[in-house]
């Protein structure tokens, strides 16, 4: 069955004969092949960034399996690297896997079904490195782009300051505005995750909305209501790693080893948001965020207190959410039974404490997000500087342009008005109703 992203495998074997029975064999399964007899011919023709896999021989006249594969590793080194080898050949085989130039070895004589699996989940391997990496430069450059207003944004302040009480009053409006951006850019980067297909648009936020609720409830401390928060925005992220056929099926009808592919997701999202210094505790977060106090979760089966407090609460108003939507449960539940069977399963999967909590919400808070259900909509023509809106504001692509309770500024009036004329979009504007209205 032909593949639309067929595996390209690199074969250097310095036998003709052996060469093309790994050709044949790899062609059968689908695998792209470029042979060669000769490692350096390899090295100088071969398109090596190209490839997900390189599969080659331990003994060869002109350089040795190793030697090959290490110079792989500096020209490509998201490509994984394979060697065949005989029994004489393990003490070598043993030093290169240490020194990291290959992803695995097999002896020979091989066995083609144990071949064909190892060269597939390394090509998975290598794919998965190259989305991470694509991945973590993105979210680099979002913040490298932040850092960058940030600092302008000191700089103009501080040439402001006339005198110690406005420079109070403007320093303490710039914070607030600081993070109300970077809330923003959170927001959008959540609304990017759900455009892509199988996907599912204002779960994470009504995920989000009930953490911000249990957040209080279990009085969490300021600061770890706000990492809560955005974790519950980006607990999805590291699906954008996984392939589609991932996430066009419930996770429990996925087969053994696709389901394996997929429980990587939490830890991908972590090593995606790592590096960016003001979501390093909600990546933290969403490396545990389907994990179980029995220890039956995923991607570490980690148990009872080893699991963080705040995880656990994503955890429960996640799967809360997704009974309710009829996510990975089967079908959709009612309230009641959604409730019954948090409670069913108290002290077992989620924290007792956490669920007495929960459960004792009021039902305003299940599932839509507060802000969705106040407000009144006004033309654009009347938004004015300093109305708070009451819904998120969304393009025609379904990309949030501006969050629920975010204060207009006169700027923000001008761009929605530049997107309307230019798109000719109808913009839905809805806000909060004046206190004593």
């Amino acid at each position: 069955m032909k593949t639309d992203n067929p595996i390209a495998v690199l074969v250097v074997d310095d036998e003709p004969n052996i060469v093309k029975s790994l050709s044949r064999l790899l062609q059968r399964h689908d695998f792209e092949v470029t042979a060669y007899t000769d490692p350096a011919e390899a090295l100088a023709s071969a398109p090596l960034k190209d490839m997900d896999v390189v599969l080659s021989d331990m003994r060869m006249p002109q350089m040795s399996g190793t030697e090959l594969l290490a110079q792989v590793a500096e020209q490509a080194p998201d490509v994984a690297r394979v060697l065949l080898t005989g029994f004489a050949d393990m003490t070598s085989t043993i030093e290169a896997v240490n020194q990291g130039h290959i992803y695995a070895y097999l002896q020979k004589p091989w066995q083609d079904d144990q071949l064909v699996n190892m060269l597939q989940k390394a090509a998975a391997h290598a794919r998965l490195r190259k989305e991470n990496q694509r991945l973590l430069e993105q979210i680099q450059e979002q913040n490298r782009k932040l850092a960058f207003y940030n600092k302008t944004m000191a700089q103009t302040i501080k040439q402001q300051t006339s005198e110690v009480q406005q420079a109070f009053g403007m320093v303490e409006s710039t914070r607030m505005e600081m993070l109300n951006s970077f809330k923003a850019f959170v927001q959008v980067l959540s609304s990017l995750v759900e455009m892509r297909p199988g996907m599912t648009r204002g779960f994470a936020l009504e995920v989000a909305h009930l953490c911000q609720s249990m957040g209080e409830r279990a009085k969490l401390d300021p600061s770890a209501k706000i990492h809560l928060y955005y974790a519950a925005l980006l607990h999805e992220i590291g699906k954008m790693a996984l392939p589609q056929d991932l996430l066009d099926k419930p996770p429990g009808e996925l087969p053994p080893k696709k389901w394996e592919m997929f429980a990587e997701y939490p830890e991908i999202g972590e090593l995606v948001l790592a590096p960016v210094a003001s979501l390093g505790q909600a990546a933290s977060i969403i490396h545990q965020h389907r994990e179980y106090l029995d220890g039956s979760g995923f991607p570490r089966g980690i148990k009872g207190d080893a699991i963080s407090r705040e995880a656990r609460i994503l955890c429960m108003a996640r799967d809360y959410t997704a009974m309710l939507r009829g996510h990975e449960f089967g079908r959709k539940h009612s309230l009641v039974e959604a409730k019954q069977l948090l409670r069913s399963r108290a002290g077992v999967l989620y924290d007792k404490e956490l669920v007495k909590l929960f459960i004792g919400m009021d039902d305003e808070h299940r599932i839509a997000a507060p802000s969705m259900s106040s407000g009144h909509a006004i033309p654009l023509a009347q938004l004015r500087p300093g109305m708070k809106l009451a819904r998120p504001v969304y393009n025609q692509h379904g990309l949030s342009l501006l969050g629920a309770h975010h204060v207009v500024s006169e700027s923000d009036v001008e761009r929605l008005m530049r997107i309307m004329r230019r798109t000719g979009l109808s913009v839905e504007i809805y806000v909060e109703d004046p206190l004593g209205a």
